[in-house]
């Protein structure tokens, strides 16, 4: 998800050229989804069930709609 890598730039302390080059260059190279009310509803279950903030959830439920094989994420744990 775009904003995660958005995000994690800034704990780098990159500035707002060189973030925005390296979102534009992802998004020519790779397919970028969108959330929609499916992912929303999705993350929802998530968030309930297992009690994680929404953010977390809404990396889980994009994957998880877009049957992505592997999941790297600095927040949550194996399995």
């Amino acid at each position: 998800m775009l904003q995660e890598i958005c995000n994690a730039f800034k704990k780098f302390e990159l500035d707002e050229a060189s973030i925005s080059k390296t979102l534009s260059k992802l998004d020519m190279n790779f397919k970028v989804k969108s959330s929609n009310l499916v992912t929303i509803n999705k993350v929802l279950q998530i968030h309930f069930k297992y009690q994680y903030s929404y953010y977390d959830p809404l990396i889980i439920a994009s994957a998880l709609q877009n049957e992505c094989s592997i999941l790297y994420s600095e927040e949550l744990h194996h399995n």
